[in-house]
Protein backbone atom coordinates (compact mmCIF):
# COMPACT_ATOMS: atom_id res chain seq x y z
CA UNK A 1 0.00 0.00 0.00
CA UNK A 2 1.09 3.60 -0.67
CA UNK A 3 0.87 6.47 1.82
CA UNK A 4 -1.08 9.37 0.35
CA UNK A 5 -0.85 11.86 3.21
CA UNK A 6 0.95 12.23 6.53
CA UNK A 7 -1.21 14.00 9.08
CA UNK A 8 1.19 14.10 12.01
CA UNK A 9 4.35 12.48 13.34
CA UNK A 10 6.69 12.41 16.31
CA UNK A 11 10.20 11.14 16.96
CA UNK A 12 10.57 9.53 20.36
CA UNK A 13 13.75 10.10 22.39
CA UNK A 14 14.89 6.53 21.79
CA UNK A 15 14.73 6.90 18.01
CA UNK A 16 11.32 5.43 17.24
CA UNK A 17 9.06 7.36 14.85
CA UNK A 18 5.26 7.32 14.89
CA UNK A 19 2.96 8.87 12.32
CA UNK A 20 -0.67 9.00 11.32
CA UNK A 21 -1.72 9.28 7.71
CA UNK A 22 -3.93 7.95 4.94
CA UNK A 23 -3.38 5.37 2.24
CA UNK A 24 -3.94 5.96 -1.45
CA UNK A 25 -7.42 4.65 -2.25
CA UNK A 26 -7.73 2.14 -5.07
CA UNK A 27 -11.54 1.95 -5.23
CA UNK A 28 -11.67 -1.66 -4.06
CA UNK A 29 -9.50 -2.86 -1.16
CA UNK A 30 -8.65 0.64 0.14
CA UNK A 31 -11.59 3.00 0.60
CA UNK A 32 -12.58 5.93 2.81
CA UNK A 33 -13.66 3.38 5.44
CA UNK A 34 -10.17 1.92 5.93
CA UNK A 35 -7.60 4.35 4.55
CA UNK A 36 -6.60 6.07 7.83
CA UNK A 37 -3.85 4.49 9.90
CA UNK A 38 -1.04 5.05 12.39
CA UNK A 39 2.26 3.22 12.39
CA UNK A 40 5.69 3.24 13.99
CA UNK A 41 9.10 2.27 12.78
CA UNK A 42 12.74 2.28 13.78
CA UNK A 43 15.67 2.65 11.40
CA UNK A 44 17.94 0.90 13.89
CA UNK A 45 15.55 -1.95 14.77
CA UNK A 46 13.36 -2.89 11.79
CA UNK A 47 11.77 -5.70 13.83
CA UNK A 48 10.01 -3.01 15.87
CA UNK A 49 8.24 -1.56 12.82
CA UNK A 50 4.53 -2.12 13.27
CA UNK A 51 1.02 -1.03 12.32
CA UNK A 52 -0.55 0.58 15.38
CA UNK A 53 -4.14 1.08 14.28
CA UNK A 54 -6.12 1.23 11.04
CA UNK A 55 -9.72 2.08 10.32
CA UNK A 56 -11.70 -0.99 9.29
CA UNK A 57 -9.53 -3.37 11.37
CA UNK A 58 -9.27 -4.44 14.99
CA UNK A 59 -6.18 -3.14 16.82
CA UNK A 60 -6.07 -6.37 18.84
CA UNK A 61 -6.64 -6.94 22.52
CA UNK A 62 -10.10 -8.37 21.84
CA UNK A 63 -11.39 -5.02 20.57
CA UNK A 64 -13.86 -4.73 17.67
CA UNK A 65 -13.22 -3.01 14.33
CA UNK A 66 -12.07 0.62 14.46
CA UNK A 67 -14.38 3.14 12.81
CA UNK A 68 -12.23 6.24 13.47
CA UNK A 69 -9.39 7.28 15.79
CA UNK A 70 -7.36 10.23 17.06
CA UNK A 71 -3.70 10.29 17.99
CA UNK A 72 -0.70 12.64 17.71
CA UNK A 73 -3.04 15.63 17.82
CA UNK A 74 -3.21 18.54 20.24
CA UNK A 75 -5.62 18.55 23.15
CA UNK A 76 -8.35 21.08 23.80
CA UNK A 77 -6.76 24.02 25.63
CA UNK A 78 -3.22 22.61 25.44
CA UNK A 79 -1.96 22.80 21.84
CA UNK A 80 1.69 22.85 22.90
CA UNK A 81 1.54 19.69 25.03
CA UNK A 82 2.53 16.23 23.85
CA UNK A 83 -0.23 13.70 23.09
CA UNK A 84 0.08 10.19 21.74
CA UNK A 85 3.07 8.45 23.33
CA UNK A 86 6.01 8.52 25.70
CA UNK A 87 8.77 6.34 27.10
CA UNK A 88 7.40 4.90 30.33
CA UNK A 89 9.54 3.39 33.07
CA UNK A 90 8.15 0.21 34.62
CA UNK A 91 9.63 0.46 38.12
CA UNK A 92 7.34 -2.27 39.48
CA UNK A 93 9.30 -4.90 37.56
CA UNK A 94 12.40 -4.06 39.56
CA UNK A 95 14.41 -3.54 36.38
CA UNK A 96 13.63 0.10 35.67
CA UNK A 97 13.24 -0.88 32.03
CA UNK A 98 11.93 1.92 29.81
CA UNK A 99 9.35 0.88 27.23
CA UNK A 100 7.62 3.08 24.68
CA UNK A 101 3.84 3.32 24.87
CA UNK A 102 1.67 4.77 22.11
CA UNK A 103 -1.92 5.83 22.86
CA UNK A 104 -5.03 6.71 20.88
CA UNK A 105 -8.74 7.27 21.33
CA UNK A 106 -10.92 5.30 18.92
CA UNK A 107 -14.59 4.85 18.05
CA UNK A 108 -15.51 1.29 17.14
CA UNK A 109 -18.04 -0.40 14.88
CA UNK A 110 -20.23 -1.33 17.86
CA UNK A 111 -20.59 2.34 18.90
CA UNK A 112 -18.21 2.17 21.85
CA UNK A 113 -15.08 4.26 22.41
CA UNK A 114 -11.77 3.36 24.01
CA UNK A 115 -8.54 5.00 25.06
CA UNK A 116 -5.96 2.27 24.42
CA UNK A 117 -2.20 1.82 24.25
CA UNK A 118 0.27 -0.27 22.26
CA UNK A 119 3.65 -1.33 23.62
CA UNK A 120 5.95 -0.54 20.72
CA UNK A 121 8.50 -3.16 21.73
CA UNK A 122 6.31 -6.26 21.97
CA UNK A 123 3.03 -5.09 20.39
CA UNK A 124 0.90 -5.68 23.49
CA UNK A 125 -2.43 -3.84 23.20
CA UNK A 126 -4.10 -2.64 26.42
CA UNK A 127 -7.41 -0.87 27.02
CA UNK A 128 -7.06 2.11 29.38
CA UNK A 129 -10.61 3.52 29.46
CA UNK A 130 -13.73 2.37 27.59
CA UNK A 131 -17.43 3.14 27.18
CA UNK A 132 -20.48 0.94 26.63
CA UNK A 133 -21.96 -1.86 28.73
CA UNK A 134 -18.44 -2.88 29.73
CA UNK A 135 -17.45 0.72 30.33
CA UNK A 136 -14.76 1.69 32.82
CA UNK A 137 -16.12 2.05 36.38
CA UNK A 138 -15.09 5.03 38.50
CA UNK A 139 -14.36 4.88 42.22
CA UNK A 140 -17.24 6.39 44.21
CA UNK A 141 -19.49 6.82 41.16
CA UNK A 142 -22.45 4.53 40.26
CA UNK A 143 -22.14 5.19 36.52
CA UNK A 144 -19.72 3.94 33.87
CA UNK A 145 -17.72 6.01 31.39
CA UNK A 146 -19.97 7.20 28.56
CA UNK A 147 -17.63 9.38 26.47
CA UNK A 148 -13.88 9.95 26.37
CA UNK A 149 -11.39 12.72 25.69
CA UNK A 150 -7.77 12.53 24.58
CA UNK A 151 -5.66 10.60 27.11
CA UNK A 152 -2.74 12.29 28.85
CA UNK A 153 0.09 9.82 29.45
CA UNK A 154 3.20 10.10 31.61
CA UNK A 155 6.36 8.11 32.36
CA UNK A 156 5.12 6.87 35.72
CA UNK A 157 3.81 3.32 35.50
CA UNK A 158 0.19 3.32 34.37
CA UNK A 159 -0.61 6.98 35.09
CA UNK A 160 -3.16 8.21 32.54
CA UNK A 161 -5.74 10.99 32.71
CA UNK A 162 -8.78 11.58 30.55
CA UNK A 163 -11.91 13.70 30.31
CA UNK A 164 -15.19 11.76 30.37
CA UNK A 165 -18.95 11.89 30.80
CA UNK A 166 -20.53 9.16 32.91
CA UNK A 167 -23.71 7.17 32.39
CA UNK A 168 -25.14 8.53 35.66
CA UNK A 169 -25.18 12.06 34.19
CA UNK A 170 -21.96 13.20 35.85
CA UNK A 171 -18.77 14.22 34.06
CA UNK A 172 -15.23 15.12 34.98
CA UNK A 173 -11.54 14.33 34.82
CA UNK A 174 -10.30 10.89 35.80
CA UNK A 175 -6.98 9.25 36.63
CA UNK A 176 -5.97 5.61 36.29
CA UNK A 177 -2.75 3.93 37.42
CA UNK A 178 -2.04 0.54 35.89
CA UNK A 179 -4.85 -1.88 36.64
CA UNK A 180 -6.28 0.28 39.43
CA UNK A 181 -9.86 1.59 38.99
CA UNK A 182 -10.30 5.06 37.54
CA UNK A 183 -10.51 7.74 40.20
CA UNK A 184 -12.16 11.16 39.86
CA UNK A 185 -9.80 14.14 39.86
CA UNK A 186 -12.54 16.78 39.44
CA UNK A 187 -16.29 16.33 38.89
CA UNK A 188 -18.87 18.65 37.38
CA UNK A 189 -20.91 20.12 40.23
CA UNK A 190 -18.19 19.87 42.87
CA UNK A 191 -16.92 23.02 44.56
CA UNK A 192 -13.94 24.60 42.81
CA UNK A 193 -10.99 25.51 45.07
CA UNK A 194 -10.83 29.22 45.89
CA UNK A 195 -13.91 29.72 43.71
CA UNK A 196 -15.98 31.65 46.27
CA UNK A 197 -18.70 29.01 46.20
CA UNK A 198 -18.55 28.40 42.44
CA UNK A 199 -18.67 24.82 41.12
CA UNK A 200 -17.12 23.03 38.14
CA UNK A 201 -19.28 23.32 34.99
CA UNK A 202 -17.06 21.68 32.33
CA UNK A 203 -13.45 20.85 31.55
CA UNK A 204 -10.97 20.80 28.70
CA UNK A 205 -8.48 17.96 28.20
CA UNK A 206 -6.11 17.76 31.20
CA UNK A 207 -2.33 17.88 30.93
CA UNK A 208 -0.08 15.57 32.91
CA UNK A 209 3.62 16.15 33.54
CA UNK A 210 5.90 13.55 32.01
CA UNK A 211 7.04 12.54 35.51
CA UNK A 212 3.44 12.09 36.63
CA UNK A 213 3.83 14.38 39.64
CA UNK A 214 1.82 17.36 38.41
CA UNK A 215 -1.35 17.87 36.41
CA UNK A 216 -3.29 20.93 35.33
CA UNK A 217 -6.53 21.69 33.51
CA UNK A 218 -8.82 24.46 32.32
CA UNK A 219 -12.35 24.54 33.73
CA UNK A 220 -15.54 26.50 33.25
CA UNK A 221 -17.33 27.56 36.43
CA UNK A 222 -20.94 28.26 37.38
CA UNK A 223 -22.86 29.28 40.46
CA UNK A 224 -22.24 31.86 43.15
CA UNK A 225 -20.56 35.05 41.90
CA UNK A 226 -19.87 33.69 38.42
CA UNK A 227 -20.28 36.02 35.42
CA UNK A 228 -19.17 35.89 31.79
CA UNK A 229 -16.00 37.75 32.76
CA UNK A 230 -14.83 35.32 35.47
CA UNK A 231 -16.30 31.93 34.52
CA UNK A 232 -13.03 30.28 33.45
CA UNK A 233 -9.99 29.22 35.41
CA UNK A 234 -6.84 27.08 35.39
CA UNK A 235 -6.22 24.63 38.22
CA UNK A 236 -3.33 22.36 39.13
CA UNK A 237 -1.78 20.19 41.79
CA UNK A 238 1.54 18.69 42.80
CA UNK A 239 2.03 14.97 43.55
CA UNK A 240 -1.60 14.44 42.47
CA UNK A 241 -2.88 15.95 45.71
CA UNK A 242 -5.70 18.46 46.12
CA UNK A 243 -6.34 20.79 43.20
CA UNK A 244 -5.68 24.49 43.67
CA UNK A 245 -6.33 27.58 41.62
CA UNK A 246 -3.56 28.82 39.36
CA UNK A 247 -5.43 31.66 37.62
CA UNK A 248 -9.04 32.78 37.13
CA UNK A 249 -10.52 35.11 34.55
CA UNK A 250 -11.21 38.58 35.91
CA UNK A 251 -8.60 38.39 38.65
CA UNK A 252 -5.30 40.33 38.60
CA UNK A 253 -2.43 38.73 36.71
CA UNK A 254 0.91 38.85 38.55
CA UNK A 255 3.64 41.30 37.55
CA UNK A 256 1.29 42.85 34.96
CA UNK A 257 0.66 46.38 36.21
CA UNK A 258 -2.98 45.84 37.17
CA UNK A 259 -4.03 43.87 34.08
CA UNK A 260 -6.40 40.96 34.69
CA UNK A 261 -6.79 37.50 33.19
CA UNK A 262 -9.13 37.65 30.19
CA UNK A 263 -8.75 34.30 28.43
CA UNK A 264 -6.35 31.35 28.60
CA UNK A 265 -4.88 30.25 25.28
CA UNK A 266 -2.57 27.34 26.09
CA UNK A 267 -1.52 25.30 29.09
CA UNK A 268 1.44 22.96 29.59
CA UNK A 269 3.11 21.11 32.48
CA UNK A 270 6.83 20.47 31.90
CA UNK A 271 7.52 18.48 35.07
CA UNK A 272 10.64 18.93 37.14
CA UNK A 273 10.95 21.59 39.84
CA UNK A 274 8.68 24.17 38.21
CA UNK A 275 4.93 24.14 37.65
CA UNK A 276 2.54 24.89 34.78
CA UNK A 277 3.19 27.26 31.88
CA UNK A 278 0.30 29.47 30.85
CA UNK A 279 -0.29 31.52 27.70
CA UNK A 280 -3.02 34.12 28.16
CA UNK A 281 -4.68 37.27 26.93
CA UNK A 282 -4.92 40.05 29.49
CA UNK A 283 -7.80 42.41 30.12
CA UNK A 284 -7.18 46.05 30.98
CA UNK A 285 -4.47 46.11 28.33
CA UNK A 286 -4.25 47.29 24.73
CA UNK A 287 -4.16 45.01 21.69
CA UNK A 288 -0.41 45.59 21.53
CA UNK A 289 0.23 44.52 25.15
CA UNK A 290 -2.38 41.86 25.91
CA UNK A 291 -0.56 38.61 24.99
CA UNK A 292 1.56 37.25 27.82
CA UNK A 293 3.37 34.05 28.85
CA UNK A 294 3.69 32.99 32.48
CA UNK A 295 5.57 30.24 34.30
CA UNK A 296 5.08 28.77 37.78
CA UNK A 297 8.22 28.96 39.91
CA UNK A 298 9.42 26.46 42.52
CA UNK A 299 7.31 28.15 45.23
CA UNK A 300 4.11 27.72 43.20
CA UNK A 301 3.85 31.40 42.23
CA UNK A 302 3.14 32.55 38.67
CA UNK A 303 5.86 34.71 37.13
CA UNK A 304 5.72 36.82 33.98
CA UNK A 305 8.10 35.48 31.31
CA UNK A 306 7.13 37.40 28.17
CA UNK A 307 4.62 40.13 27.36
CA UNK A 308 4.18 41.87 24.04
CA UNK A 309 4.86 45.60 24.11
CA UNK A 310 6.38 45.37 27.59
CA UNK A 311 9.21 42.85 27.85
CA UNK A 312 12.64 44.17 26.80
CA UNK A 313 15.37 41.73 25.77
CA UNK A 314 18.85 42.99 24.92
CA UNK A 315 17.55 46.54 24.54
CA UNK A 316 14.74 45.51 22.15
CA UNK A 317 11.03 45.54 23.00
CA UNK A 318 8.96 42.45 22.23
CA UNK A 319 6.29 43.21 19.62
CA UNK A 320 4.84 39.67 19.42
CA UNK A 321 5.83 36.09 20.15
CA UNK A 322 4.83 32.48 19.53
CA UNK A 323 5.04 29.76 22.16
CA UNK A 324 3.10 26.73 23.44
CA UNK A 325 1.37 26.29 20.09
CA UNK A 326 0.76 23.38 17.75
CA UNK A 327 2.83 23.17 14.57
CA UNK A 328 1.41 22.04 11.23
CA UNK A 329 2.32 18.41 10.60
CA UNK A 330 3.26 17.58 14.20
CA UNK A 331 0.38 18.82 16.33
CA UNK A 332 0.84 16.16 19.02
CA UNK A 333 4.43 17.11 19.89
CA UNK A 334 5.36 19.18 22.95
CA UNK A 335 6.82 22.56 22.05
CA UNK A 336 8.64 25.40 23.75
CA UNK A 337 9.78 23.90 27.08
CA UNK A 338 11.83 21.33 28.96
CA UNK A 339 12.03 20.02 32.52
CA UNK A 340 14.98 22.31 33.34
CA UNK A 341 12.70 25.38 33.58
CA UNK A 342 13.62 26.70 30.12
CA UNK A 343 10.93 28.10 27.81
CA UNK A 344 11.58 28.86 24.14
CA UNK A 345 9.68 31.38 22.00
CA UNK A 346 9.86 32.85 18.51
CA UNK A 347 9.96 36.60 19.13
CA UNK A 348 9.43 39.54 16.79
CA UNK A 349 10.71 42.85 18.15
CA UNK A 350 9.43 46.37 17.51
CA UNK A 351 12.47 47.04 15.30
CA UNK A 352 11.22 44.16 13.05
CA UNK A 353 14.09 41.84 13.95
CA UNK A 354 13.24 38.24 14.82
CA UNK A 355 14.94 35.87 17.25
CA UNK A 356 14.48 32.54 18.99
CA UNK A 357 14.59 33.38 22.68
CA UNK A 358 15.02 31.11 25.69
CA UNK A 359 13.76 32.40 29.04
CA UNK A 360 14.05 30.74 32.44
CA UNK A 361 11.22 30.28 34.93
CA UNK A 362 12.61 32.08 38.00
Amino acid sequence: HVLKTIGGFEIEAGGLVALRGTLLQDGSTITSANDALALSWSLSAPAENRLLVREGSSPGGGMPVVKSFKTLVSGSGSPGMRRGWCRRVYEATGTGTARVQWTAIATFSDGTSRDFSVDLEDGTVSVIFETGVAGTPVVGQPGLMKSLGLPALCEVEGAVQTRSALSNGSAGLFLSRGTSPAEPVALVGDLAPDGGGAVWASFKDPVLAIDGETHAFYAKLKGSGVTTTNDGGVYWNVALGLDRKLAREGEPAPESGGAVWKTFTSLAVPGGATGPLLLAKLGGATTTTDDALFGTDTTGALRLLLREGVTVIGGRTVKSFKALGAVSGSAGVSRSFNRAGEVCALVTFTDQTVAVVVVMVP
